[in-house]
């Protein structure tokens, strides 16, 4: 049997379509495996694609600057002399640590009332005066102290009752050196000269 062009052309289109239809499943079946499977390099880029949660760290607060050492120096009523209990006072304030590393020493000197503002504040001027020198005598430098005389103006204790008598007690307390040594500063690091340009060096050679 003879077979013409045209015929063996429509049996080769019909071929083609058989084959393409035999396919077509087969790549359906494939999309729908993608879409509901997704590949690892989907998922990874999914996971880029997620933001982050990150937690906010809020920095603990700075430490309490340090406090000044403090000491009440009491004076009896001999007037400007340090006795025993005096020095004990002042021994002790010199064995705690914070002393050694403290800065300025101030050594503020009172009185109480029973005589006149000049010679209240000339008796509170040496009683501060007897503390400095004593600290001296243990090997304090005399120029990290300084001498403030304030004589009767703060008086930590009323000189007299409320119906004018005498109040001895408050007199004695008010016979005082109070004694303020400052925190130490922290250090600071050296800052290193400047560095002069090559023109500023060219500069002075030339004025030489």
């Amino acid at each position: 049997m003879k077979t013409t062009l045209p015929a063996l052309l429509a049996l080769n289109l019909l071929a083609g379509a058989c084959e393409r239809a035999s396919e077509e499943p087969a790549a359906t079946t494939n999309n729908v495996q993608t879409a509901s499977s997704p590949s690892d390099g989907n998922a990874a880029a999914a996971s880029i694609m997620r933001p982050e949660v990150t937690e906010e760290v809020t920095p603990p607060p700075p430490p309490p600057p340090p406090e000044p050492l403090r000491a009440v120096i009491a004076f009896g009523e001999s007037g400007v002399r340090l006795d025993k209990a005096a020095q004990a006072a002042i021994d002790a304030l010199i064995a705690d640590p914070r002393f050694a590393e403290g800065g300025r020493i101030t050594l503020s000197g009172h009185s109480e009332s029973s005589g006149s503002d000049a010679d209240n504040l000339a008796v509170s001027r040496r009683r501060a005066e007897a503390v400095r020198d004593y600290l001296m005598s243990r090997g304090v430098p005399a120029e990290r102290m300084i001498v403030i005389a304030l004589g009767e103006r703060r008086p930590l204790e009323p000189n007299a009752n409320p119906d004018g008598s005498d109040f001895p007690d408050g007199r004695q307390r008010n016979r005082r050196v109070e004694i303020l040594v400052a925190p130490s500063s922290p250090a600071t690091p050296d800052e290193p000269a400047p560095r002069k340009s090559s023109e500023q060096a060219d500069t002075k050679e030339r004025l030489l």
